[in-house]
Order: C-alpha cells, then structure tokens, then sequence
C-alpha cells in the first residue's frame, strides 16, 4: 500500500527553452514530470496544458498574525496551491503544506481547491526555489504534521524513489528533452 498517491515535479526551465516557449518569469516553476493520478492541481493547468507556479512571498497575500511558520508559497499568481511550511533551519529543504479548506478565497469567489481541502503535500525545494518536488497524500491533513517527521526521518525513502522512476513527462515543451 502506499502513502504517496502523487508526484510532481516543478523547475525553473532553461532561459532558451522559456524563450522557445514564449514565456520570460525568472521565478516561474514549470512542471516537467508527474505520476500518479491527482487532479488538485488541474485548475493550474493553462489553456496550452501546461501546470506552473511561482514560488511567491506569503506576506504579499497573507496577513501576518505572528503565529505563521511559512514565508513562501507556490501560488499561479491568482491562486494559492499552499504554504510551504518548515519546521527547523537543518531541514530547511523539506517542507509540507495542504490547499486552503475554506469554501470560498479571501476575494469571496469559490474555492476551486475546496473539494481537495482534505489532503497534504510533502515537499523537498533546493534553497533557491528553482527546483520543488510535490508529494501528495490524498486526505492527509489532518496527520500531514506526522507524515512530515516520517518524511524527513527517511520513511517514504522507498516510494520517493520508486515515484521519482516511474514519473513521466507531464507536458512537452519546445527545447526541453
């Protein structure tokens, strides 16, 4: 059984592939592989098919009330997929993060991630934020806290690495393979 149901891979593209492709954000992560079958991230598919986000200060959207752990999120401008939560500086390269479970954006409209609010993220980010590895645990929430602590203990070591081999290209950029 496994724990991990889904992988992604995020990466700031070559400048010559982002030239090729018609976009120029220095920040902007593209998703180049994947495995497994999620579909919380599909409304940060472009109209061209491909996912990307930015990796995007939480204190440009987010209020501070002094009790928050994260200062970055990915968000795709508009959207926010999570916060980036870090326990400690030693590992400072892992971190975990879950969609925002109210029903409705702070701007009143619908939460399209509303329906995904039940599950977890575990991500591995380099310190620049130019390459984010997502691991999705499908309604993992409420224990993502938990899962984290396996997580950087080794505990998913196995599937990581069996996610990491069976993942496939997730959209074909001009330049790219």
């Amino acid at each position: 059984m496994r724990n991990l149901d889904a992988y992604f891979l995020l990466e700031n593209l070559p400048m010559e592939v982002k030239k090729a492709n018609g976009f120029r954000s220095e920040a902007r992560l593209d998703c180049t592989q994947f495995e497994g079958e999620y579909k919380g991230l599909e409304m940060f598919k472009s109209s061209k098919g491909m996912i990307y986000l930015y990796p995007t200060d939480t204190s440009d959207f987010i209020e501070c009330n002094g009790k928050r752990m994260a200062t970055k999120a990915l968000t795709n401008g508009t959207l926010n997929l999570s916060s980036l939560y870090v326990e400690s500086f030693e590992n400072s390269n892992y971190a975990y993060g879950y969609p925002n479970p109210n029903r409705k954006t702070e701007s009143g409209k619908l939460n399209p991630l509303f329906e995904y609010r039940q599950d977890g993220y575990l991500f591995i980010k380099n310190d620049d934020l130019t390459r984010i590895e997502i691991f999705v645990i499908v309604g993992g929430r409420n224990l993502i806290k938990e899962a984290f602590t396996r997580f950087i203990d080794n505990g998913f070591d196995l599937e990581i690495e069996q996610l990491r081999k069976d993942a496939i290209q997730f959209y074909n950029y001009k330049g790219l393979f």
